[in-house]
């Protein structure tokens, strides 16, 4: 959304960045997703652009909602596939030091790897 709106005003990232007095990157990786919206951010894009601060963070959240729920979508996906897994190897067995090895390691400390 921001990006559409630099260029529906005809603004540069980089141009946007010194106007906002951010780093070109941190405007970037905002429009990427690969960094949140502050609210303090949020008011300067207010200031240059004209658009509620309140509705930047709205876009945010929404968008910070949906990438959470694919990620929960992804890991539903892997329980499912990999359940059986799990009732055959149940994860309070394989945290025993005698559960098993494999190369040489117990699958307990593979276990913990996992969950961390």
């Amino acid at each position: 959304v921001l990006e559409e709106r630099l260029e529906a005003q005809g603004i540069s990232q980089a141009e946007f960045a010194r106007q906002c007095g951010h780093s070109p990157k941190l405007i970037s990786e905002i429009i990427s997703g690969k960094a949140p919206l502050e609210p303090a951010t949020a008011l300067q894009f207010e200031r240059v652009l004209g658009v509620d601060a309140n509705l930047w963070l709205r876009i945010e959240a929404d968008y910070r909602r949906q990438e959470k729920k694919e990620q929960l979508s992804w890991f539903k996906i892997l329980i499912e596939k990999f359940s059986h897994c799990y009732q055959r190897w149940p994860l309070s067995k394989l945290s025993k030091p005698s559960a098993g090895r494999v190369n040489g390691r117990g699958l307990g400390m593979i276990r913990n790897r996992i969950q961390s």
